[in-house]
């Protein structure tokens, strides 16, 4: 016999057990012939998918966060923010979100010392979300839930992070009673010496009231302080081990953690939801795999987010759903998979550490996630074990590998968090997506597209049934549908027209510019949809103003392929039409999305006739340097030949007469009201904190 023959039931064995143990034998498999030419009118039957696609790129947009919702220097957010939704007034939205942490490295040298630091400046504050399909007309987040208020559009909760990613590693905080507070919250004018204070006042924290436990942490912080400050009394708290991994780490050591704990809004609470595992490598016949190397991507490059633990393993369970409060640091696990056999051992063990899942509220259901870990680990065993059949699996012939990260070449691509709907299903789910490619070919074309239903529902202590669930698009091998790199290729040499009329280049052309002209330009998330019969290709592209100081990525384009077209624009509905023959047949979400403002009534202007000579003179002489520049191939300076033009106009538009429009008659439009008034609202800076030095 041959040796395929005589190895058949040993793989056979082997693919059984591997795929029942990292939870893929059970995948909805769909053969999928994706078309590749655009008509018209193409996506009317995804009308409910397109309005969600998002646009916001979390691995780019931090530094817009800080800029927008930072505040002061002494506040931060992570590089890298999380991807959730949200119910707003009714209509469920991706969102990208963050908490304003402290950061002690952006207090002002002069107030650093150890009182401050470890007494006033103990906490962040506040919840930042934007809505994941929507820019405004400069390329910004649109946000729903920003500022120092903690009753935003993500609903009313305790905005004080004392307990997050990048707290300090201790804080005392807590005093007797009638203490005037001294914990820092915001700048303000109206608070005590310009500042809004706070006492803490949960149960988180060691009391360090004793002498005995003072000398215990004076030994182990190597910090005299404990001891001699006025500031250390009989109510004070050590808050310490306080980022959410560390915490869950401390009550369930047993228990294998997920690298991307994400905030969320839920109960009146800031809390940060930690997917937990079981794991082990002791599955028979199971196929092994090193925990680390599955587990990085693009993004764990850049962040070092990557699952807690490290070696080898062949088998995984996301069993535990762990909760931290932000305010009190209290943990709550959540027993998630109750049919895992390791987690009813430990359960066994140590009865009363797990809550039933009935316990989880409907609201905290609603921000439960298929975790990206766990994905990744998925796809890497999907890679040959997709293939079922012995004798095939045993050539090797059809196996396939995970495409790098287009924007980042050396790494894979990463799993990415978006709403669609997959062949079958009527209605768009929030979901977890990624892509496989052939391996060994030579020739990147998209072979299979996997979407794991990342949505648990809403409704308290009960999973959603579709949740988990895997659905895998498996195109045929002679698919003409090319894969993340190859479409990034084309992105970059395409010779499109924007199909926005205020821009003259095309996108190869405004790619050159941009980077010629010392402005920093990013590819955003790549992301693939299955829409209109075959495959949608989503990009945005971010634009930074290097030389200006405080300057931030800005959504100054999308871009969209499908097949071997490629259309793009200001906004993604521009290119969805370019790319449908003029009219998609849906509107994405930024069709209108510009942030609405109180809009004060027209006012007659004199204009300056000298002024707006001048300014005609500089348009002509702009518009001329820039079309010789042009025909030069010099973009650099046609983009500052562009950035003098678009000056002159605003100067011609601020010097040019203007008169009041005509007024509308009440008696022939009764819905008229001459007697508006303007609606503006003054806006001031609060005054830098200060705290003095002690």
């Amino acid at each position: 016999p041959s040796e395929r023959a005589l190895e058949a039931p040993f793989i056979e064995r082997n693919i059984n057990a591997t795929r029942a143990a990292y939870g893929i034998d059970d995948i909805e498999r769909t053969s999928y012939a994706a078309v590749t030419e655009a008509e018209a009118g193409q996506l009317r039957q995804d009308a409910a998918v397109i309005p969600g696609i998002r646009l916001v790129d979390p691995s780019i947009v931090s530094p817009t966060f800080r800029q927008f919702e930072s505040l002061r220097p002494y506040y931060g957010f992570p590089e890298i923010l999380d991807v959730d939704r949200y119910d707003i007034e009714g209509e469920v939205s991706d969102a990208v979100v963050g908490v304003r942490e402290i950061n002690l490295a952006g207090v002002p040298t002069s107030q650093r010392n150890w009182v401050n630091d470890r007494t006033v400046y103990t906490h962040g504050y506040g919840f930042v979300g934007a809505y994941g399909n929507r820019r405004t007309s400069e390329g910004d987040p649109v946000f729903f839930s920003g500022g120092l208020s903690d009753d935003t559009d993500a609903g009313e909760f305790e905005p004080r992070i004392y307990f997050g990613e990048s707290s300090p590693v201790y804080s005392v905080v807590g005093d007797v009673e009638g203490a005037p507070p001294r914990e820092f919250d915001y700048p303000d004018d109206e608070g005590t010496g310009g500042n809004v204070l706070n006492t803490f006042d949960g149960e988180g924290g060691v009391p360090i009231g004793s002498f005995l436990r003072k000398i215990a942490y004076a030994l182990k912080y190597r910090e005299l302080n404990f001891l001699l400050s006025e500031f250390v009394n009989s109510e004070s708290r050590i808050l310490d081990h306080r980022t959410p991994v560390e915490r869950v780490e401390r009550v369930a050591p047993w228990l294998t953690l997920d690298g991307n704990v994400y905030p969320a809004v839920v109960d009146g609470r800031i809390k940060w939801i930690v997917d937990a595992y079981t794991m082990t490598a002791n599955y028979p016949y199971s196929q092994l795999v090193d925990l680390q190397n599955a587990t990085s991507d693009s993004i764990t490059e850049r962040s070092a987010l990557i699952t807690a633990g490290a070696g080898q393993i062949n088998y995984v369970r996301n069993s535990v759903k762990a909760t931290v409060d932000a305010y009190d640091g209290s943990i709550d696990l959540y027993a998630w998979d109750t049919e895992d056999p390791i987690l009813q051992a430990w359960d066994k063990a140590f009865p009363g550490a797990l809550s039933p899942l009935s316990e989880m509220s409907g609201e905290l259901m609603s921000h439960v996630r298929y975790p990206q870990d766990l994905l990744k680990i998925q796809r890497v065993q999907l890679r040959k074990y997709h293939v079922t059949d012995p004798s095939s699996f045993y050539t090797g012939q059809d196996y396939w590998e995970v495409p790098k990260d287009p924007t980042h070449a050396t790494q894979d691509a990463p799993t990415y968090y978006q709403s669609l709907a997959m062949p079958g299903q009527d209605d768009p789910s929030f979901s977890l997506t990624t892509t496989f490619i052939p391996t060994g070919t030579g020739r990147e074309i998209l072979r299979g597209f996997l979407a794991a239903d990342a949505d648990a529902g809403r409704e308290a202590g009960v999973k959603a049934d579709s949740y988990g669930t895997l659905r895998l698009l498996e195109l045929p091998r002679a698919s003409a549908i090319d894969g993340p790199g190859q479409v990034q290729n084309q992105i970059e040499v395409s010779t499109e027209r924007s199909q926005d009329p205020s821009e003259p280049l095309n996108l190869s052309q405004f790619i050159a510019q941009n980077r010629q002209s010392g402005r920093q330009l990013t590819f955003g998330n790549l992301l693939t949809l299955p829409v209109g019969g075959g495959l949608l290709y989503v990009q945005p592209m971010y634009v930074q103003a290097q030389r200006e100081a405080g300057s931030f990525p800005q959504n100054k384009a999308t871009i969209a392929v499908f097949g071997k077209e490629v259309a793009w624009g200001t906004t993604l509905n521009q290119a969805l039409d370019g790319l449908f023959g003029g009219d998609a047949g849906a509107d994405a979400g930024d069709v209108d999305s510009e942030v609405p403002t109180d809009e004060t009534p027209d006012q007659p202007r004199e204009g300056d006739p000298a002024a707006l000579a001048q300014a005609l003179a500089d348009m002509e002489r702009a518009y001329d340097d820039a079309e010789r520049a042009l025909r030069a191939g010099d973009f650099a300076a046609y983009g500052e030949a562009q950035d003098r033009l678009k000056e002159a106009i605003a100067r011609a538009v601020e010097a040019s007469p203007s008169e009041l429009p005509e007024p509308t008659d009440p008696e022939a439009d009764p819905s008229a009201d001459p007697a508006t008034e303007p609606a503006t609202e003054p806006t001031t800076e609060a005054a830098d904190a200060a705290v003095g030095d002690s």
